[in-house]
């Protein structure tokens, strides 16, 4: 199991996964879906963390994984290519809904930063292609790779043909994701899985197979 509290929100529907993270000193939400059932229940279970502050950390602008920002207050994260791309709803995806929304940032995050909960660490890897400023989040203490959109269990990848997508960047994102000692991969949709790699060489596989 993993050993932190990492609790896990799978969607069932079109909004993406979220996932609460428990540190000494902070709490992360990665990715809060589009305000419906995920959203809520993360804000029912965040009752229960009083008192520590809270970082909601994105892995891109797609307002599938975060139009329920607003829902919480908190510091919200995007890489510094995405927190640009996040103010445009062409790119941000909200242009195809009822309500086109210019998403805001308030801290820019880098490949290679860590974020620190307090004694917990999630380090920040930029994996362009699904998005430009598309990022994972890897725990290396509990061997779990938080994978957003760049690819899923059974070998699936994130879309290339939504603005800033391209699939030779994320070719190359997933091969050196290879780098890392990862055995459990919470994706942005779908469910939670063991033996992360086996996952990860199966999406390396397919996106060639597109070329």
């Amino acid at each position: 199991m993993i050993r932190r509290r990492v609790i896990p929100f799978i969607s069932r529907g079109t909004e993406s996964n979220s996932y609460l993270i428990e540190g000494e000193e902070a709490i992360a939400i990665i990715d809060t879906g589009m305000g419906g059932e995920v959203t809520l229940k993360v804000k029912r279970s965040l009752s229960s963390f009083q008192g520590k502050e809270l970082f909601i950390v994105n892995t891109h602008c797609h307002v599938d994984h975060t139009r329920g920002n607003n829902t919480f207050k908190g510091v919200v994260m995007m890489h510094e290519i995405e927190a640009k791309n996040a103010l445009d709803p062409r790119v941000n995806l909200s242009y195809l809904f009822d309500e086109p929304i210019s998403l805001k940032t308030d801290k820019e995050i880098k490949d290679e930063d860590e974020i620190d909960l307090g004694g917990y660490f999630l380090r920040v890897l930029h994996t362009p292609g699904h998005t430009s400023g598309s990022i994972c989040l890897y725990s290396e203490e509990d061997k779990v790779l938080f994978s957003g959109d760049t690819f899923f269990p059974e070998g699936g990848i994130g879309r290339t043909d939504f603005p800033t997508g391209d699939l030779y960047s994320l070719i190359d994102s997933l091969e050196r994701l290879l780098s890392l000692d990862f055995e459990y991969l919470c994706p942005g949709h779908g469910p939670v899985v063991r033996n992360g790699r086996r996952h990860l060489n199966l999406a390396i596989e397919i996106a060639k197979s597109l070329i």
